[in-house]
């Protein structure tokens, strides 16, 4: 039998509308002594059925919420009913890509649990006690359901796994084991990626973005600032620019950005490692001018302390930006901090635009590509943010 764990009055609003969050002082008291990743039920104060979820004692989220039918039954099949349901979104993509994201943790219903496809192989996130409790299954399940899969790669690393109390955990699983590098085709261009880099290895959520991006690039000098592994600087060259210089902290990232140029036929570019809020400012003060400018930073935002540091940080990015473009240049800008809104960030680029001095136009809004969805009961899911802007 399950435990079950009953909320506080007045607290059982937010998961009856699925909702898939249960923080621990929503909690009124349990039954049963639930272990780290059980599935437990959830009831409301009265004792009526809410959903089922995986619980944890160790994480302020201490259930997220799997199912709201009280007569289904969380077994493997369950996991492999989800898992069909998000392939069934992602499988008229693969003619664009061979890179993308399988399930999206909230977003596919299965909270914790990301899965990106390279090519033939998979790699596996598991963020939160429910998931690390099954990871022998996960891994028969994508044997036996994902077309062609030839090799399975856990990446479980992070933030989000500390706070649930889990050790990061990194390397095959199954299948074959040709290292950590590994090519995709994304938009007709070819990418390196390092399994062992950020993230998953590549951001996927960006796919469409730079396809946007690269609509502008027209014949601009460009500037792609947090290049990584050189995603938007090729979809750049591809849209005809007369050059991109890349900035990027990691020199390992820029040597990836280098192959990447490099395998799809563009000539060098300039490549420069330091800190971008540095590096902006040096180029401002050498007088270069760009026609167009991509900012695309890391999570500024880490926690609700960190907010009014990290968008001081996003405002000052954008002015140091706005402050090098042409007039009529383009600024690709954006955020992956959840915890910022998407208000927040466009209130940051207002002040930015009006310190600047300079006048500013919205083309477009943009958001994380399709097969990250978001669901209407977890807005949360929504993280990526961006905009492209006009600077006169």
């Amino acid at each position: 039998m399950s435990a079950k764990i009953f909320l506080k009055p007045d607290k059982d609003k937010l998961p009856k509308r699925h909702h898939a969050w249960i923080f621990s002082g929503a909690i009124g008291r349990t039954e049963g002594t639930p272990t780290p990743g059980e599935v437990v039920e959830v009831r409301d104060c009265t004792g009526g059925f809410i959903a089922w979820g995986h619980f944890n004692p160790s994480s302020q989220i201490r259930v997220r919420l799997l199912d709201w039918d009280p007569n289904t039954k969380i077994d493997q099949e369950f996991y492999r009913r989800r898992l069909r349901q998000a392939w069934e979104l992602r499988k008229f993509w693969v003619k664009e890509t061979t890179g993308l994201r399988v399930v999206f943790s909230e977003g596919d219903g299965l909270p914790g649990l990301i899965l990106d496809q390279y090519g033939t192989i998979m790699v596996l996130q598991l963020l939160t006690a429910g998931m690390e409790a099954l990871r022998e299954t996960w891994v028969d399940i994508l044997k036996s359901e994902i077309p062609q899969l030839t090799g399975i790669y856990e990446k479980s690393d992070g933030d989000g796994r500390r706070q649930e109390g889990l050790m990061e955990k990194t390397g095959w699983l199954w299948g074959q084991t040709p290292g950590e590098t590994w090519e995709i085709v994304e938009n007709d261009l070819k990418f390196n990626l390092n399994l062992g880099s950020q993230k998953t290895g590549y951001y996927t959520d960006q796919r469409r973005n730079r396809l946007r991006v690269q609509s502008y690039a027209g014949v601009r000098q460009c500037a792609d600032v947090f290049s990584f592994a050189g995603g938007f600087t090729c979809h750049l060259l591809a849209g005809g620019a007369a050059s991109v210089t890349l900035c990027d902290g990691s020199q390992d990232a820029l040597d990836l950005a280098e192959k990447n140029i490099k395998l799809n036929g563009f000539p060098p570019q300039t490549m420069v490692c330091g800190d971008a809020f540095t590096v902006l400012r040096d180029w401002k003060q050498s007088g270069k001018k760009y026609g167009l400018i991509v900012l695309d930073p890391p999570k500024l935002v880490n926690s609700k302390g960190g907010m009014d540091k990290g968008l001081k940080a996003y405002k000052d990015l954008n002015l140091q930006a706005m402050l090098l473009l042409e007039t009529g240049g383009i600024l690709a800008t954006f955020s992956c901090s959840g915890l910022v809104s998407r208000q927040e960030f466009i209130q940051c680029i207002n002040y930015a635009a009006k310190d600047s001095g300079r006048k500013v136009q919205v083309l477009e809004h943009l958001s994380q590509g399709p097969d990250h969805p978001v669901l209407t009961s977890h807005p949360e899911g929504e993280y990526l943010k961006g905009l492209i802007l006009r600077v006169i």
